[in-house]
């Protein structure tokens, strides 16, 4: 009894209004009588009700006799096919009716007859089908007649409706008795009570879905304890939005997830440890090779693969050079056929490949009087020189001037640095093959002749300064090639980057130009702190030579310099004794000098050759290294301005930045043509010339520039901040600096460090070892860089399979490429799987530890090595080339 009058749970409340919504449309045709089971409404529906279960019954007694069917005609199909089927089965003229025809054709391909030895008429197959149609229609006409008994428009809503009455009790959790006697008297109250109930069913549903997501038992409680509760997360107003959306996520998760967050007793990361324990288990489970998987594996099939890609190359070239030298054989050869038998156009190919070689070993005979290059190659010489010569190397004026403008000429026509290209120039060699391919970078310069527009440079009498105003024809909408091709050609990104042997040489051109997306390749030996280099006189360049080489980025500081008449004579002579410096050491290394000016150029060249003058060891070493030359190509020393330079690169890098104080101490903000449209592009030029070292002299420091409104002298100041901050090893400093220049690439390069590999670091520290995380200035980092002590370059890049290393979906970059670039860079390499560390990680760390100390004792024999892992390494250009 004290159950009995114990409240309902706040379930019951709920399953009550969801009961008189449902009750409604009854109570509105008032007839509610349906629940008491005496009456005759009652009587009625159980009428109706024999009607339905007789109207299934017959349905499903015709449905037995219709089986053959497999798609059925529709009733009035039926019908008609019927009227057709008695008219005509078994008629002495049936065949004369077209229509009789195919009404037997379409039932025998619907009820499969052809199928059938004995087959049925097709009278009886339709009659039998009309019988279910029928059929069907009558139950339809029951089960509407069910539902309008009561008020309801689907009988099977009504029927159970009648089950829940005749079971007693409305659905599970309703208390019955109480509605029972709300609904007891037919009548406009007991109509208005149930409508009232129904208005609450919306807000009802969304207040079971909030307590729900917030609760997992309180529709069990009594309604007295479970207001209690919702009480209390109401009070919690304050802390409610914080906690507003977890709840929504929360709600969200499917119902394991929040049973297991309400009752086990972890928290989230240990939630998380447990989830990915059973997931990798159930994986193994399912892939059971995966248990056997290893890291040293997959290390040893990636230089497998390194050495046959390799070794594809050299045999892909072979075979194209023997193909060329069989073509021309194959030509040569049918000048000596003397078969008669041949047909025409064999006859043809011969008779021409025979003058040919007559007109060329005419040619070669000849001392004067020598015939055009383009009409060699019109005339029936120019079939064999195609075939000694494949491959023909011209600027696009040349390929105007010298050969003939015919659409064959050539298979495919490269353009490389097409941004200096202007179509007009291009257009000739466009037309002289079917494909084109071109090759260019649209963050450098396009066609531009800044210092032979206008005025020029001012000679050396010219008394004032009119700080470099000339008229600027550099144009960013400039109708190059590659602006040109841009638009028209399917494009793709050359990211790897090469050519520099440390990361801070090309960081700040891929940060501010590049958007971070080339790939550089971290180094080994990281900057160190250093002290600042600052000259007291332009002689000390005699020294700080020295620090150009042990710095990837040296910044080297002339205060005592000034600008005059567009010159720094102290930077220049600052200059002129570096060179020498690095001259008479015979450090072996190819240098490029490059002046912000025309005037500065002529201002270094001049210093350079009265250092000679006074200096004979050092003028032959200059001598010498002009003539330089390296596989046949010029690699000597060179001085140029910032608007000739693209194209170039040595391993040393000098740069004067020659903007400084007037002799009066005032420091004007002209910068020539950095000031210009695109004057940020020449600086771009200039910072990625250097494949190991850059030395940038500066008489200011980046504090000096206050225009920086203006992107081209905002970019130098930048720059001045960055090489500044590298050249002292302050690596906080520099990534302001790049920070500050491009902070979208800054915040996407953010350092994504797994746990696995902060685990193994970890791991080794506890063993001696120097490690660091994320060591890498683009999206290629290595993910744990290790060696044996502080000040070392590191030994070891330990590649962890974390979600970067799956990111990189081509297996040959991920295992082959990144590998052997690395080792081509001083590195040696290890991949530790995730599954490695979980199955031991003791092993992990002892065979990286015996990696380490193999590599550290190796020192100096890693040259080779790094020359055999550069085969590795794709043979691609970048896109800062």
């Amino acid at each position: 009894a004290a159950a009995e009058l114990a409240p309902p749970p706040l379930a019951a409340l709920f399953a009550q209004i969801d009961y008189a919504a449902r009750l409604l449309p009854v109570a509105d045709a008032r007839k509610l009588a349906i629940l008491n089971s005496d009456s005759l409404l009652a009587e009625s529906f159980r009428n109706d009700l024999r009607w339905h279960h007789e109207a299934e019954q017959a349905l499903s007694r015709a449905q037995e006799k219709t089986t053959l069917w497999r798609d059925k005609l529709s009733p009035v199909e039926t019908e008609a096919a019927l009227g057709l089927a008695l008219r005509y089965e078994g008629g002495f003229f049936s065949f004369i009716s077209s229509a009789w025809r195919q009404v037997k054709a379409e039932v025998t391909a619907r009820a499969g007859l052809e199928e059938l030895t004995i087959k049925p008429r097709i009278v009886d197959m339709l009659s039998d089908l009309s019988a279910e149609h029928e059929a069907a229609a009558e139950l339809a006409r029951a089960h509407r007649a069910l539902g309008a008994c009561i008020g309801l428009r689907d009988g099977d809503e009504a029927m159970e409706l009648v089950a829940e009455r005749d079971a007693g009790r409305p659905r599970e959790g309703v208390h019955a008795a109480p509605l029972m006697e709300l609904v007891a008297v037919d009548g406009d109250a007991a109509a208005e009570r149930l409508r009232g109930l129904s208005r609450l069913k919306t807000a009802a549903e969304e207040a079971r879905a909030t307590i729900n997501t917030c609760f997992e038992s309180i529709e069990g409680m009594p309604v007295a304890e479970a207001l209690q509760a919702l009480s209390n997360l109401l009070n919690s107003k304050e802390t409610l939005p914080a906690f507003a959306p977890a709840l929504r996520e929360l709600s969200a998760a499917p119902n394991s997830v929040r049973a297991a967050l309400r009752h086990l007793d972890l928290d989230i990361p240990g939630l998380d440890a447990v989830i990915a324990e059973a997931t990798v288990e159930r994986a193994l489970a399912s892939r059971p090779a995966l248990r056997e998987a290893q890291g040293a594996t997959l290390d040893d099939a990636g230089k497998m693969v390194a050495d046959a890609l390799a070794d594809m190359r050299d045999t892909t070239a072979d075979l194209l050079v023997d193909r060329a030298r069989a073509r021309f054989a194959q030509h040569m050869a049918l000048t000596t056929n003397l078969d008669l038998e041949i047909d025409g156009q064999q006859r043809a190919e011969r008779n021409a490949f025979i003058r040919a070689r007559q007109d060329l070993d005419r040619e070669l005979g000849k001392s004067t009087r020598f015939r055009s290059v383009r009409e060699l190659m019109t005339s029936d010489a120019g079939r064999l020189i195609r075939d000694l010569k494949p491959v023909w190397l011209m600027s696009p004026l040349s390929v105007a001037d010298v050969l003939p403008l015919a659409p064959d000429l050539f298979d495919v026509v490269i353009f490389d640095e097409a941004s200096q290209v202007p179509i007009e120039d291009a257009a000739p060699s466009l037309f002289r093959a079917p494909q084109v391919v071109v090759v260019g970078d649209d963050k450098q310069l396009p066609p531009t002749n800044f210092f032979s527009s206008g005025g020029g440079d001012l000679d050396d009498s010219d008394d004032l300064d009119f700080g470099e105003e000339e008229t600027d024809s550099l144009d960013l909408d400039a109708d190059s090639l590659l602006n040109q091709a841009a638009k028209r050609l399917p494009s793709t990104l050359l990211g790897w980057h090469y050519r520099s042997r440390s990361e801070e040489l090309i960081a700040f051109s891929n940060a501010v130009f590049y958007g971070g997306k080339l790939i550089s390749i971290p180094s080994p030996r990281r900057a160190a702190s250093e002290a600042p280099i600052v000259a007291e006189s332009p002689i000390d360049g005699a020294k700080y030579w020295r620090e150009a080489l042990a710095r990837s980025v040296s910044f080297h500081h002339t205060p005592f310099a000034t600008y005059d008449k567009r010159r720094n004579r102290g930077e220049a002579q600052y200059v002129a004794e570096m060179v020498r410096g690095l001259l008479k050491k015979q450090t072996g290394k190819s240098i490029g000098v490059i002046a912000f000016s025309e005037a500065q150029q002529t201002e270094i060249e001049r210093a350079l050759e009265r250092l000679a003058r006074d200096d004979a060891k050092f003028a032959e070493a200059y001598e010498a290294e002009l003539e330089r030359e390296e596989d046949n190509q010029f690699a000597g020393l060179f001085v140029k301005n910032l608007e000739n330079v693209q194209g170039d690169e040595r391993d040393v890098i000098i740069v004067s930045v020659c903007y400084a104080p007037d002799p009066r101490g005032v420091m004007r903000m002209n910068f020539g043509p950095i000031n210009r449209a695109g004057g940020e592009r020449r600086l771009n030029v200039i910072f990625s010339r250097a494949k190991e070292h850059v030395a940038l002299v500066s008489t200011i420091k980046a504090d000096a520039i206050t225009n920086d409104y203006n992107t081209g002298a905002l970019c130098l100041k930048t720059y001045l901040r960055y090489a500044e901050a590298v050249s002292c090893g302050d690596a906080e400093g520099m990534r302001r600096a790049l920070a500050t220049a491009a902070p979208h690439a800054a915040a996407e390069r953010e350092a994504h460090t797994s746990a696995l590999a902060a685990q193994i670091a970890a791991g080794l520290r506890d063993r001696g070892l120097m490690a660091d995380l994320g060591v890498g200035e683009s999206d290629f980092v290595c993910d744990v860089a290790v060696r044996s002590k502080a000040g070392d370059p590191h030994h070891l890049a330990v590649m962890i399979d974390g979600p970067r290393h799956y990111a990189t979906r081509d297996l040959i970059e991920r295992h082959v490429v990144k590998p052997g670039a690395l080792r081509a860079f001083g590195w040696k390499t290890m991949t530790v799987l995730g599954l490695d560390w979980r199955r031991d990680p003791e092993r992990v760390l002892a065979r990286i530890e015996r990696a380490v100390k193999g590599a550290s004792k190796s020192g100096g024999k890693g040259g080779a090595a790094r020359r055999a892992a550069k085969s590795a390494a794709p043979k691609s250009e970048d896109a800062s080339g």
